[in-house]
């Protein structure tokens, strides 16, 4: 038994109706065989559409920055709010070095095995490092890290991923001086500009909670980066088929018995 990853969802034409969707992921579900599959939805309305396919929510839908890559270099920086184009300024005017290549994980040891100790330290997990490690192995070009120095000092780093015409922010690492001197905004910047010139339309920056981290979200949006909506993620395997049906029997019969006693008593 394997386990199936669609982190973005699937991304619709508009002509195709409801319908026709929930047709197809039934045909997707039934592909997966005994494999367990995982499908984070990209809209709300796809929720609906999983649960009619047979697939099961397991997590409530949330808020992720994307930034617009699509638009020209001067209209993304007027996006951008004001301490966060200060920030890119300060970083230029101290002259620091932003160099980028495919990320290579023999080479790059020492960033997952700081992403390691990191999380380690602040109590966060991520997708398994193995995961991080594997793309890059299997896909080169689709991993790319892009690197801060001043002096030849490395002081701060970022790893995207590449997936079709869009690109995930995955890991930051900074140092004291990489935060003193406003490393990561520069890098994000940066980033931005090198994966638009290749053609790249968006960037998802993750998840934004006010709650447990109010600066990460104001950096995240800082760019100019708009919160968009998703849908809940679900789960899809053999197993979880019988409980799907018996949801969704409860809750038809749920809706049936709060329509009969919205239509008033019966007189006889």
């Amino acid at each position: 038994m394997n386990v199936r990853l669609l982190p973005g969802g699937i991304v619709w034409h508009h002509a195709v109706g409801s319908a026709e969707r929930v047709d197809f992921l039934r045909a997707l579900l039934k592909s997966a065989g005994h494999d367990v599959l995982f499908m984070n939805c990209m809209s709300p309305p796809d929720t609906a559409c999983l649960q009619m396919a047979g697939a099961m929510p397991i997590l409530v839908g949330r808020y992720e920055a994307v930034l617009d890559l699509s638009a020209d270099q001067e209209m993304r920086l007027s996006r951008m709010h004001g301490k966060f184009r200060n920030r890119v300024r300060h970083a230029q005017n101290l002259g620091l070095n932003i160099t980028h290549r495919p990320f290579d994980p023999k080479r790059d040891r020492g960033f997952i095995e700081r992403e390691r100790r990191q999380r380690q330290e602040r109590g966060y997990s991520d997708l398994p490092l193995a995961f991080t490690v594997a793309l890059a192995r299997q896909a080169s070009q689709d991993a790319r890290i892009f690197i801060a120095s001043r002096n030849g000092q490395n002081c701060a780093a970022m790893l995207f991923l590449r997936h079709q015409r869009a690109v995930t922010y995955h890991i930051g690492q900074t140092s004291d001086f990489g935060r003193q001197v406003s490393a990561h905004s520069l890098l994000l910047w940066e980033a931005s500009n090198w994966f638009a010139l290749q053609g790249d339309l968006r960037m998802d920056l993750g998840m934004i909670d006010t709650e447990k981290g109010d600066g990460l979200a104001r950096f995240k949006l800082g760019i100019g980066a708009r919160p968009v909506s998703t849908g809940a993620t679900f789960l899809y395997s053999t197993l979880t088929k019988p409980l799907v049906r018996f949801v969704a029997f409860i809750q038809r019969h749920t809706a049936a018995r709060a329509a009969e006693g919205q239509s008033g008593p019966s007189f006889r």
